[in-house]
């Protein structure tokens, strides 16, 4: 019987480029190392992309897409704000070629002046208000506290994806805290929320 014939859609050949891309980095993505994986021809991708640059476009945002769902659904403390800073860690330290993909792309990854991230805000925003400590937040609060935990969080993930941070869990986890909390607190004082500050100082 003849081996049926592998059907070369664009989902497959993408899959395999994320593939290639997520153990030896983004450059060692091209049409001929595709072709050698799907055991096909370099037609397909070639018919199938314009060019290299409209495939490795696609990477970044299904890098993006892979990120987020591994940080909105790490599990560690059962404080969901907290799971998520953890769980952008996590991503960084086991995934250092995606990490390295999203944030030495072209794609801006801050762009607080336009609301424009490189991981989908709004779903980072419902996920923190399932939070209780979040509940006396509004949207714009629990906005901007997010923001600010990122760019913590994201100075420790990056160090961890070059080797220069070294720290047990445990320590780790009492950074975030610490940082989350004076947050929290930062947020109730500057909009007058004087008693709920300091309720949370007491805890």
């Amino acid at each position: 019987m003849t081996p049926r014939k592998t059907t070369i859609t664009k989902e497959l050949i993408l899959n395999t480029a994320f593939e290639i891309a997520r153990d030896k980095g983004i450059d060692a993505i091209s049409a001929r190392k595709i072709a050698y994986e799907i055991n096909c021809s370099t037609q397909p991708v070639y018919s199938t992309f314009n060019n290299m640059k409209e495939l490795k476009n696609e990477i970044v945002n299904k890098a993006s897409e892979y990120g987020l769902s591994k940080i909105l659904t790490y599990k560690e403390t059962g404080y969901v704000s907290l799971d998520m800073g953890l769980g952008y860690l996590d991503f960084a330290a086991k995934e250092k070629e995606l990490f390295k993909i999203l944030f030495s792309s072209e794609k801006i990854v801050f762009d607080n002046e336009n609301d424009k991230y490189i991981f989908d805000i709004e779903l980072q925003i419902k996920q923190m208000r399932k939070d209780p400590n979040f509940k006396k937040f509004n949207k714009d609060q629990v906005k901007n506290i997010l923001k600010k935990l990122w760019i913590f969080t994201h100075g420790i993930a990056t160090m961890i994806v070059n080797d220069s941070f070294k720290a047990p869990k445990e320590e780790i986890i009492t950074m975030l805290t610490e940082t989350y909390n004076s947050l929290l607190i930062n947020e109730l004082i500057k909009n007058g929320q004087y008693e709920e500050a300091f309720n949370s100082c007491k805890k």
